[in-house]
Formats: C-alpha cells, sequence, structure tokens
C-alpha cells in the first residue's frame, strides 16, 4: 500500500513540474515585447529515491527554481558602451551648437572642411577689399564711408558670434543641469528597487527576477549619462560606486549629484560636497568636456583675432595721416570679439580716415594701401597666419572635431547594436522555442497525469482485494 502512495506522489510531483514549466513558458511568451526582460527556464531535479528488494528506485522529478538567463559580463560591456556612445552624443550636439554659432557654411560630411564661404569670412575679407579701392582713390567720400561700413559689418559679426559663443556656453551648463535632475531622478528609482529586491530575496530566499528585470532597466539608462560600477553587498542587492563614491547602497538614502560651479567652470559633485567627480563616459562627461576643451578654447581663438586685427590696423591706421594733417588716430576700439568697434570719431567724420603716409600729401595711398596688404602679411600672435587663414583653421578645425564625432558615434552605435544583438541571442525570448517547450511541457504533464491515473487504478485493484 505505501508503494503505491509513494508511486501517486511521484506522478503527482512531475505534474507539478511541468505544470511550473508550462507557467514559465507562457511568461516568456508573455513578455516577448517588454524590454530588458531576460528570459527564465525553469530549473528540474530528480528527486532521490529509496532502496528496494530490487534495487535503488528514484522518486521523480521536482521543480527547485527559476533562473532568468542573463550574461552578466555581456551586460556589463552594454553598460561601458552606452557611455562611451551617450558622451559621443552630447559632444556630437554641442559641437554642432558651436558651429553653428560662427555662422559659416562648411560642409562637416566632405573629406575636407575647408570651403568656408559666411560670417567672419565674408566681413574681414570685404574690410579689406575696401581698404585695396579706398587706395586707389583715397579722397573719395564714397570710398571712405563703404571702409567704415565693412568695418561696422566686421565688428558687428564679432560681437555677434561672442554673444552667440557665451549663450552656447550657458545652454550647455544648463543642458548639464537637466542631465544632473534626470540622473538623480534615475538613482532614486534604482535604490527603490534595489531596496525591494533585498527585502523580496531575503524573505523568500529566491532572486527576485522581475525586480532584477527592471533594475538592469534603470541601470541601461543610468550608463547613458555617467559612469559606474557595481558590486554585491552581503545583504544582498547592488551596490553603485561612482569614481570611488558609493551613491547607492541597499537601506540608505541614495547620493544625489550637483553641479559644481567655479571661475566659470562647471563640473560634477556630489551633493553638499566641494569636490568634483572624475567622469570618464556618459552624456553629462561629453557635455562638460566639449564646453571645458573645445568651446574655451573656441571663444580664446575668437578673442585673439579680434584682438589681433583691433592691434594690426590701429597700428597701421594710427601711423598714416588724414586729409587735415592729422593723424594718431585709432581705427578700431575695444579689445575683443565682446567689445570691438569702429572709432566712434571715425564714423562721425570719415573725412579723418587716415590714408596718407606722407602729412603733407593728402592724395598719397601709401597708409590705405598698408592697410589692404595687412590682408595677405602673416601676423606673429596668430602663429605667422593670415587673418583669414587663421579663422579658416578655426573653423576647419571645428568641423573636422564634429566630423570625427559622428563618425566615432555611427562606428559607436554599431558596437552597440553588435552587442545588443548578442544579449537578444542570449536573454532574448524566441517564440518558436518557447511554442516547443510548451508542447514539451504539455505533452509531460499529460504523461504524468496518465502515470497518476494508472497508479489509482492499481491502487484501487488492491483495496477491493480487501
Amino acid at each position: 500500500m505505501a508503494g503505491l502512495f509513494d508511486t501517486l506522489q511521484l506522478g503527482s510531483r512531475s505534474m507539478q513540474a511541468q505544470r511550473h514549466g508550462l507557467d514559465v513558458a507562457g511568461h516568456n511568451l508573455g513578455n516577448v515585447n517588454t524590454p530588458g526582460y531576460a528570459r527564465q527556464r525553469v530549473a528540474l531535479a530528480e528527486v532521490g529515491g529509496v532502496s528496494s528488494s530490487v534495487g535503488f528506485l528514484g522518486a521523480g522529478v521536482d521543480a527547485v527554481g527559476v533562473a532568468a538567463i542573463r550574461d552578466a559580463a555581456l551586460e556589463t560591456q552594454i553598460q561601458l558602451e552606452t557611455g562611451i556612445s551617450g558622451s559621443l552624443s552630447a559632444q556630437e550636439k554641442a559641437l554642432y551648437q558651436a558651429l553653428a554659432a560662427l555662422n559659416e557654411s562648411l560642409n562637416t560630411n566632405a573629406a575636407s572642411a575647408a570651403e568656408i564661404t559666411n560670417g567672419l569670412t565674408k566681413k574681414i575679407g570685404d574690410l579689406f577689399s575696401s581698404f585695396q579701392t579706398l587706395s586707389t582713390s583715397p579722397l573719395s567720400p564714397a570710398d571712405r564711408q563703404n571702409v567704415l561700413v565693412a568695418a561696422e559689418a566686421l565688428a558687428l559679426e564679432f560681437r555677434n558670434v561672442s554673444a552667440r559663443l557665451d549663450r552656447v556656453d550657458g545652454a550647455l551648463a544648463q543642458l548639464a543641469g537637466n542631465e544632473v535632475e534626470t540622473v538623480n531622478q534615475l538613482l532614486d528609482e534604482v535604490s527603490g528597487i534595489n531596496d525591494r529586491i533585498v527585502q523580496a530575496e531575503s524573505r523568500t530566499n529566491t532572486p527576485a527576477h522581475e525586480l532584477r528585470g527592471q533594475l538592469q532597466q534603470k541601470l541601461g539608462e543610468l550608463a547613458g549619462h555617467i559612469p559606474f560600477t557595481l558590486s554585491t553587498p552581503a545583504v544582498g542587492g547592488i551596490a553603485l560606486t561612482v569614481d570611488g563614491h558609493t551613491l547607492i547602497a541597499p537601506a540608505q538614502q541614495p547620493q544625489k549629484l550637483a553641479l559644481v560651479t567655479s571661475n566659470n567652470t562647471v563640473a560634477i559633485g556630489i551633493s553638499g560636497q566641494p569636490d568634483a567627480l572624475t567622469l570618464s563616459s556618459g552624456s553629462l562627461h561629453g557635455l562638460l568636456e566639449t564646453r571645458s576643451t573645445t568651446l574655451t578654447a573656441l571663444r580664446a581663438d575668437i578673442d585673439l583675432l579680434a584682438s589681433s586685427l583691433i592691434s594690426s590696423v590701429n597700428q597701421a591706421h594710427s601711423n598714416g595721416f588724414a586729409p587735415d594733417g592729422s593723424t594718431g588716430r585709432a581705427f578700431f576700439a575695444g579689445t575683443t570679439a565682446a567689445d570691438i568697434r569702429v572709432s566712434e570719431t571715425l564714423t562721425a567724420n570719415p573725412s579723418l580716415l587716415q590714408t596718407s603716409g606722407a602729412q603733407a600729401n593728402a592724395s598719397d595711398n601709401a597708409t590705405a594701401l598698408g592697410l589692404a596688404q595687412l590682408a595677405s602679411t602673416p601676423v606673429q600672435g596668430l602663429n605667422n597666419q593670415t587673418f583669414a587663414s587663421f579663422y579658416g583653421g578655426v573653423v576647419s578645425g571645428l568641423g573636422a572635431t564634429l566630423k570625427g564625432a559622428r563618425e566615432q558615434l555611427a562606428t559607436q552605435r554599431a558596437v552597440e547594436g553588435m552587442l545588443a544583438n548578442q544579449r537578444e541571442a542570449i536573454s532574448g525570448v524566441s517564440i518558436d522555442e518557447e511554442l516547443t517547450d510548451m508542447m514539451k511541457f504539455q505533452k509531460a504533464f499529460q504523461a504524468s497525469a496518465r502515470f497518476v491515473s494508472v497508479a489509482d487504478e492499481l491502487l484501487d485493484a488492491v483495496i477491493n482485494l480487501t
């Protein structure tokens, strides 16, 4: 009698195990389109039997757990690549804004980014062309006025470029602030899920797969903004560290990020702490790196160009003579791109332009010609380049940097795509595979049910014998 009851229990355990397999297959099919979901597999194990007169007899099968199929090393690699993509994407957007501020036509998709036709390029050329025209008729009121109009247009374009670069600088700082808010929100969400994982797994002593799937999804989002490392505390869950600072740990309030500003520099730190964090990837890294290096260098180059132009033109002009014999006047006022202006004295009275090289000869054109020749004269402060070639190099360099960032980003997207496909092959749900498993567990369940029916008939026959 006890033997047949054991047989019934064997069949019952088998039916339960196959039902768990069916449940898991159905769960996988239900989440085939769920972002970040990792397919699950029921773990089956043979149940130890007992010794009998005919030898050792097994006691069937039991479902001992459910495992989520993930490759931890691959997930870590995907997070790293996501951070690199986030940085490159932020750099590309910031560089495009900086290039747009220069108001130049530049083909960043071409092999050479040398064709520059608008903005300061044109205005510098117009100024020196007007000096050249004036040198042919130094006493012409119309040509004198044209010189001042061209100079005013150039000065205005310098000021506009400087103002636009200031706005780009402010916009990047604002974007960094927005990114910090996004990161802090994600840290809150990750911390909340982490605490729920620790509670659930300590209570059931089994992995909380659904919660861990949600955690993995949020960590993937966070990796696009900041780099981090993960560790597993003794109590379970995760601990998340950024640049050696633990931001998330079980049963603790998450640390928040904040902008650290000083002398127009913007960095990222932990709220309430003065030190800045060193970031190596993520959108925050891309934004702040571009702002502190490329944009800062670009603004310095524009100011250097403006100050060199002011100095060279003023020196040549101040040594000349106006038709009335006066001399010593500056042509430009100001020192940088932000404050360059044409002398108000000259705009009020164009006849005071100093075009002659001889005080006693008003029709002499030596100074006007010297001003025109500045267009082709190398300037020591500009690495012995002319004004046009120096500025062309600045714009072309920025365009080449933008083009390089775009190409790197395209390559990085391809790497991400390959890793995502690899993760899908490992962790993704295959409908065909799940349907096959479903049929397999269905057949096994039906066979186990038939086994229980046979055992029940045998038990009934034994009972009827009495």
